[in-house]
């Protein structure tokens, strides 16, 4: 075969896909806006932990930054922070409970436990919990 009858090869080089989304794609579903809410609550679940780290280092620091930080906690943006703060988490916990069947199946003999019951015990026993320990926090 002599080279003016061969055929040619061009190197393909694909260009990068880039597929346009707009900003607020997460709104165009309700299934989407709760995936979203629910990834938010870190944030909130973030923000405790840091009041709390802050907490303890008041109280490492004596009483007179203790009484000012209790001071803080009491203004009426705090208190409402907090309220954000229990939604978010309790939202959090609820949705978490929802997708324990997914990762978890519990068998029986030969049956599978139903996903609903699953999510009825790890809310009872959360709900539990928390009872014992406001119990426990209130009869101090």
């Amino acid at each position: 075969m002599d080279t003016e009858t061969a055929p040619t090869y061009k190197r393909f080089r694909p260009s990068a896909y880039h597929p346009s989304m707009a900003l607020t794609w997460w709104m165009k579903k309700p299934s989407y806006l709760l995936y979203i809410l629910r990834e938010l609550t870190a944030v909130f679940v973030a923000a405790y932990a840091i009041i709390l780290l802050l907490t303890v280092r008041a109280l490492s620091q004596g009483g007179e930054a203790w009484d000012t930080w209790l001071a803080t906690l009491q203004r009426p943006g705090m208190i409402l922070f907090h309220g954000f703060i229990l939604a978010f988490a309790v939202y959090h916990s609820l949705t978490w409970f929802t997708l324990a069947p997914t990762a978890l199946v519990v068998r029986i003999k030969d049956k599978v436990l139903p996903a609903s019951a699953l999510i009825a015990v790890h809310v009872a026993a959360w709900v539990g919990c928390s009872a014992f320990i406001a119990w426990v926090l209130l009869s101090a």
